[in-house]
């Protein structure tokens, strides 16, 4: 972006700041967990469950059908795509997108903390 175009009657600027995502901040990045994305679709509520600190909101039958989704997703080609039509892939991307927790289930995001043993699926490194 190289240009911020404000429209209005009058006002002043105040403390307006640049946040540049490319800038080296000197931060000691370290692997933390192995996150195992594909053996999510085949697993049980209960299993990618372990992934949250705390129980999931999600019903067994929701579950179900995100698995499902991803499953179908994942069996999908591009030449399965009809003209103005979600592909499989972009129906499960909408489902990881509405919720953080569907997508932690899914290994889309990562929760960590205190109190948080994981699930099976995942490998959590030494700290």
């Amino acid at each position: 972006m190289d240009t911020v175009a404000m429209l209005g009657t009058g006002g002043m600027l105040e403390d307006l700041r640049m946040l540049d995502l490319f800038r080296d901040r000197q931060l000691n990045w370290e692997r933390i967990a192995e996150i195992a994305v594909e053996k999510s679709l085949d697993a049980d509520l209960n299993t990618a469950g372990k992934r949250y600190g705390q129980p999931v909101t999600l019903t067994e039958e929701q579950w179900a059908d995100i698995v499902r989704t991803g499953q179908k997703a994942r069996a999908s080609v591009p030449a399965d795509a009809i003209a103005g039509e979600p592909t499989d892939w972009e129906l499960f991307e909408l489902l990881l997108g509405l919720r953080w927790e569907i997508a932690l289930l899914c290994g889309f995001a990562y929760h960590d903390g205190p109190d948080t043993a994981g699930s099976d699926l995942d490998n959590q490194l030494a700290a």
